[in-house]
């Protein structure tokens, strides 16, 4: 028996667009001779719809949709992920629709309501497992979070002697997530004795990317066939195979990380530019690692037609950062143009003079003027032309409240918010040296500077970054308290400082832009702390 696991890009509410999808890979799953085709988890409603599931009318919607999907399916089946409202309750379902109809509904029995998951603030937990029967042989249907522990249902399926389980997912990345995924469910396969199909979601959703990499694993727990990351594709599964215990793997995930990172990113640009319909991005372009990193993936995504970048000096900045901002776009073929804000700058510390006393006394008042007015500029080149203002802001900046509210913060995407000052530079330089994109080494080698008053550096207000990101992730990604980060190793006046001010600033994380998630804490949808409080954590 022949199965596809149709690994596709749904969009959050575009009912009849995922339905459609649905239907091109059945088709194509019945040319190739298949007997199944399965869909992600959620894939009719696109994942995860929000609040959208506590509109009446988007459930009916959804409904009047499964009715129409149905009546396009015939003998062969098609296994879908939808939301199915019952004598007032809602569940995450799979249907299983065949001859014109739903012949066979499976609903979610574990519900995920930590990190980026709040699926029990929407379904009810289903109480039964799922069997369905399909070419003579017997599946059982569990849907991702299912299959994550050990007992119900992985336990009723072995009972019930299924042939294989099937499991819909849509299962969020993480930097190597998928390592995770295959082993938790190489675990129920070893388990149950049987093998595990799994189908995952692909791409991206405002902070969200789904990596792809729907897999078969034999019932010893190894690897049969995999799909690629961050793409969409159709894997057909012939279960004798998986059965017979023959290991044929047709593609292997492996790679470094950094390109898994670089294609997720890229992949999270591309869907949130092309499901919003933008005509395009644009990037302040300073000179610095940041923005020329933000600037190389924008094109790797979107094509350098795409890409419009704008630099925008004051009389802090250096003959250097400006050439590197130039040769950048130059060498990245994407449209240019300088604006210098010192006439901005000038007005307005000519306006505010009579209100804010001494010039001399300014200091921040002063730099920020200048972060604010290129603001200015990029949101209005956003509002004539609609590009997207993609923010170039790093989560060890973030962290720290190193950013200038209404400045170096406004855009509508900001695409490396979860990459410390680390990973930017470790992504800029597998960019460089191993995809060969032509950034400027000088990029890479000055010290990093917001370049907003005489021979400032990050580091005159920051700690030195490898101190920073190695405290910021025991903090953020660890979630240790001072003393065992300080029992790690690290200085304890520097540690108290950095926890004190990234707990200072989450005033200022609450108002940017939303961002990929690349770890598993990114800042919103895993890291939610309160902006008034007093606790300060040991």
């Amino acid at each position: 028996m022949r199965i596809t696991l149709a690994q596709l890009n749904a969009t959050v509410g575009d009912l009849g667009g995922n339905a459609q999808k649905a239907l091109a890979a059945y088709r194509e799953a019945m040319s190739a001779g298949s007997q199944l085709l399965v869909l992600p988890e959620l894939f009719l409603t696109g994942y995860p719809p929000e609040d959208l599931l506590l509109l009446p009318s988007f459930l009916t919607d959804c409904q009047k949709q499964v009715r129409t999907l149905a009546k396009d399916v015939g003998a062969v089946p098609m296994l879908i992920g939808a939301p199915v409202l019952t004598r007032g309750k809602l569940f995450n379902a799979a249907l299983l629709l065949q001859d014109g109809k739903v012949a066979a509904t499976a609903k979610k029995m574990r519900l995920p309501n930590y990190g980026p998951f709040d699926e029990r603030r929407y379904f009810e937990p289903g109480k039964r497992a799922c069997l369905v029967e399909v070419g003579g042989c017997t599946f059982g249907v569990s849907i991702c979070e299912d299959l994550w522990f050990a007992g119900s249902p992985c336990d009723a399926f072995a009972a019930a002697g299924v042939d294989a389980i099937l499991n819909l997912s849509a299962s969020p990345y993480h930097r190597s997530k998928h390592h995770l995924r295959r082993q938790v469910f190489g675990d129920r396969a070893r388990e149950s004795g049987k093998p595990v199909l799994v189908c995952n979601l692909v791409g991206g959703q405002d902070e969200l990317i789904f990596d792809g990499r729907s897999f078969a694993l034999l019932p010893d727990g190894s690897l049969f066939s995999a799909a690629p990351g961050f793409a969409e594709s159709l894997l057909h599964i012939d279960l004798d195979g998986v059965g017979g215990g023959k290991n044929v793997e047709a593609e292997s995930t492996a790679g470094p990380v950094e390109k898994e990172v670089a294609d997720a990113l890229c992949l999270a640009l591309t869907d949130y530019v092309r499901k919003n319909r933008f005509p395009g991005v644009l990037i302040g372009m300073s000179g610095g690692i940041d923005s020329a990193l933000v600037g190389a993936l924008a094109v790797r995504a979107l094509g350098a037609e795409s890409v419009h970048a704008i630099s925008m000096p004051s009389r802090f900045n250096s003959p250097g950062t400006r050439s590197d901002a130039r040769r950048l776009c130059d060498n990245l073929g994407v449209d240019f143009r300088e604006i210098s804000i010192e006439p901005v700058f000038r007005e307005t510390l000519a306006t505010l003079e009579p209100y804010l006393g001494d010039r001399e006394a300014w200091g921040l008042t002063a730099e920020n003027m200048q972060a604010r007015a290129r603001g200015q500029l990029l949101m209005s080149l956003s509002n004539r032309f609609g590009w997207l203002v993609v923010a170039t802001g790093n989560k060890s900046e973030l962290a720290m409240g190193y950013a200038t509210l209404y400045g170096d913060m406004v855009g509508g995407f900001a695409l490396i918010k979860d990459l410390t000052k680390a990973w930017v530079f470790r992504l800029t330089r597998y960019l460089r040296e191993s995809e060969k994109m032509d950034i400027p080494e000088s990029i890479l080698t000055r010290p990093p500077s917001a370049e907003l008053r005489e021979n400032q550096t990050d580091q005159d207000t920051l700690p030195p970054y490898e101190v920073l990101d190695r405290i910021l992730e025991a903090y953020i990604e660890g979630n240790q308290g001072m003393t065992d980060i300080v029992a790690g190793g690290e200085d304890p006046a520097v540690v108290k400082r950095i926890l004190q001010t990234v707990d200072r600033n989450e005033f200022k994380r609450r108002q940017a832009a939303p961002g990929p998630r690349i770890t598993e804490r990114v800042f919103g949808k895993d890291r939610r702390m309160p902006i008034t409080q007093k606790w300060e954590r040991k």
